[in-house]
Order: structure tokens, then sequence, then C-alpha cells
């Protein structure tokens, strides 16, 4: 309700005395309802700031997990060398719906994809998506895939831009609140020949629900569905001859040669389940803001702790993301034995790069690299701003962005030093959208859907 509708249903209770004829009521009285009044709107201003950052969190969760599963789809990275300058710049649609191979770019529109060539920036061809984008799209086998909001899977040939198959699946009603905000097909998972889905909606008894599919990569044709006992809150994890789909309050396996129930285990009561990662034998997850670790062959639950939202590492160390009560955040470091915290680094809002033992992240004005065991810094190299985007290794070197003005200052570190390798200077805002680089060269995300292709 409005602060003019809590005022206005407030009238009467003032006006009334004076019109009927009792005393009016004290100053105090009177003092006392516009208090009362004041907490009501307090309350419900309270409720809208909580109901818009629960959104926005759910949206960074799901970028977040449709970024884990594009970088599960993305071949091996090559080396990158330092740039010698702009190949191209363009206005793309939708930079943070994107994807790209050695040759190819391809960005979601509101109605279409837009594809073009990754040396020169050269249209290729368009293609209408008809339901509305849902997620994607992926590059692989010579086919563009991606799923739309009326339930459809859809593969276009690479070079064309033509359909090659479209598979309907079962469409399921939508939840219509900020609380129920989540994918309803969920970023495709590409496994050898296989490709598999995981939707997310609300089923006939008005209860969320879902289904996992396995379809055939090259066809389309279904090799099995199963049902999911409340959706999908993120893309099936595949694990040796499992597959894993976490919908809160739930997780489930299945067989993935036959969709074979295995195991379904109960989280606890969540709206939030996300994609995993494989520690010490462990699926560790988490399930609103509680990190906890899963037997992957029985679904047991080994351990559980309240940390915080997303988690990412390694058999060294499990980390996580806890966020205050007036929004500080903090990185906490677990042991994935026991889920026991080790340590914690204040001012860390996003998951770093881990890998070989060490920690890359970008806090306090510097890209710093610090033991993964304890947290002790090895080394940091100082930066003019804030990055927008965590360093990410690339082959053997460590990239980190620095927005500097109208500019991005790229810089190459030795992953062992923090030694500079080379820089460069590209004149592109960043905005949002994947941070990419290979041998390809390095596309960059700026402001207004710009993306900048450097080589």
């Amino acid at each position: 309700m409005s602060s003019r509708s809590w005022l206005m249903a407030a009238a009467p209770l003032i006006l009334t005395p004076l019109l009927a004829g009792p005393p009016p009521p004290t100053f105090a009285a009177n003092q006392a309802m516009q208090m009362q009044i004041q907490m009501q709107m307090q309350m419900q201003m309270q409720m809208q700031m909580t109901r818009a950052r629960l959104a926005a969190q759910q949206a960074q969760r799901r970028r977040a997990n449709e970024q884990a599963a594009h970088q599960k789809n993305l071949p091996p990275i090559e080396e990158v060398a330092k740039p010698g300058g702009e190949a191209w710049r363009a206005t793309l649609p939708s930079a943070g719906n994107r994807a790209e191979d050695a040759a190819l770019v391809v960005a979601v529109g509101e109605k279409w994809l837009f594809a073009r060539s990754r040396d020169k920036g050269l249209d290729r061809w368009t293609a209408p998506v008809e339901g509305g984008f849902e997620s994607g799209p992926v590059i692989t086998n010579g086919l563009v895939l991606y799923t739309t909001g009326d339930y459809r899977f859809t593969a276009l040939d690479r070079e064309t831009g033509k359909p090659r198959y479209q598979v309907q699946l079962e469409a399921l009603r939508r939840f219509f609140s900020a609380d129920n905000n989540k994918t309803r097909v969920q970023f495709p998972i590409i496994d050898g020949k296989r490709v598999y889905l995981a939707t997310y909606g609300k089923g006939q008894d008005g209860e969320a629900g879902g289904k996992l599919y396995a379809l055939d990569l090259e066809t389309g044709a279904k090799l099995w569905e199963a049902a999911l006992a409340a959706g999908a809150d993120h893309p099936p994890m595949i694990l040796g001859d499992r597959v894993l789909v976490g919908g809160a309050p739930w997780i489930q396996a299945f067989q993935v040669a036959d969709g074979k129930p295995l195991w379904k285990t109960y989280l606890g009561p969540s709206k939030w389940v996300s994609m995993g990662v494989v520690a010490q034998g462990r699926y560790c997850l988490t399930a609103d803001k509680l990190v906890m670790a899963l037997d992957p062959v029985k679904g047991e639950i080994l351990w559980r702790q309240e940390v915080g939202s997303g988690v990412t590492g390694d058999d060294t160390r499990l980390f996580s993301i806890r966020t205050g009560m007036f929004g500080g955040v903090t990185l906490v470091a677990l042991d994935p034995a026991t889920g026991h915290p080790v340590w914690e680094r204040k001012g860390v809002g996003s998951l770093p790069w881990v890998q070989d033992g060490r920690v890359y992240l970008a806090v306090d004005g510097a890209v710093r690299c610090l033991e993964a065991v304890d947290g002790k810094q090895v080394w940091e190299s100082p930066m003019a701003k804030p990055a927008p985007w965590p360093p990410t290794m690339v082959g053997s070197q460590l990239l980190a962005a620095c927005p500097e003005g109208k500019t991005t200052v790229l810089r190459a570190l030795d992953p062992a030093t923090g030694k500079e390798n080379w820089s460069f200077t590209a004149r592109v805002k960043p905005g949002d959208g994947l941070f990419v680089a290979d041998g390809a060269g390095i596309l960059v995300p700026g402001k207004d859907d710009e993306l900048v292709c450097l080589k």
C-alpha cells in the first residue's frame, strides 16, 4: 500500500471523533497514531525493498549459473597475446546473452539472434526468436542452440542461421511473483552427443515443478525425460554416470543412460539452490545461505554451514560470499571435508578464480593472489579503480580489467608472481556481459550494448 493509501486509511480514524461528538483524542494519542502509521509505512517500504533486493539477487544467481554453464561448454582456452589494436566494434543487443567460438559471435536481441564474424565483425545472419528468449545461446557441433520462454528448444545451423530442428518441451504456467522469478528453461548443457535441459514452472497442482530432458544433439530426438520434484533452479550438472539437478527444497540424481532416478534429497526450507562444484569427492552447493556437501553416490548430506550465496573452489578450499545486514560482503573459505570456516576476507563481492591451490581476486584497489589453504597473501598488483570482472585465468596468464575514464585497461599478469606481462588500453567503458579472451582475440563488452574485439 502506498503512503497516500495509508494516510487515506488513517483519515477516518482521525476525523470520526471530531464529527461524532466525543472528546477529541489527546495530542499524545494523535502522536501515537501518527507513529503507528509511519511504522506501517516504513514496514511496507522495507517489504518492497526486500522484494526488490531478492529479485536482484535471484537475477544475479541466474546469471552466475548461466556463466558457469557457459564456461562448462567452452573448449580448452588457447594462449592470448597482447592485442595489436582494435579489430572491430559493433552494437550487439543484450551483450550478456552471447556465445562465441573461433569464427563466430552470436548475440541475442529481443526478437532476433544476430551473428557476426569473429575476425572482422561482419554480419553473417539473423534469425527470429519466437516465444521470447530464455537461455543460451551455445555454439557447438555446427549448431547454435537456445531456449525460449514458451518451453521450446531450438537448434540453428551455425553457418546459415536456418533452423535445423525444434523441440517443444512440456509447457508449464508461470509464477508472477518476485520470489519465484526463476529461469523457465535452464541453460543447455552439452555432454558428448547429448544435450540436457531442465525446466521450471507451475504445475497443474499449482506447485513448482518441471522436467529433466536428455536429447540427441544432432537430431533433437528425445532420449528420455524425468520429473523434477520442484523444477530446476540451475542447469543440469553431469557427474560421471549421473546427472544432478537442484530445485528448492530438493536435489535429485538420475542415471545418465536412461534417466532412472537414483536418489532424492531434501535440503531443508529454501527458495533457491545453486549449481555446485566437486571437492574431495563431495558435491558442494548452496541452498539459500546454507553451503552443504553431499555424497554424490547416495545423496546423503555430509555437512552444512550457514555462510552465504554461491560456492566455488577445489579440493583445497571452498569459497562462498556472505552478505551482511547493511550490505557488506565477505569471502569465506571453508574446509571441504568438514564445512568449517577456515579464513575470511572482507570487501570481496564476487567469487574468486581458484586454481592450483591459489585464489585470485580483485579487491581494495588491487589484484591479489592468496594461498587457498590459509588466505595468506602471495602478491598484489595495484589497480586504479575496482575491476568490473573478477580476474580470469586464460592459458598460463591471469587477465584483469580496470576501468579508467572512458577506457578499459587490460592487464596480463604472471599468476606465480603478479608481474605484468603486457597491458592494453581499449577505448570502451566496461558494460554488462561476459569478458572473453582466447586465441581468436579478446571481446570486451561495453556500455549501451557495445562489443569491442581486440586482436
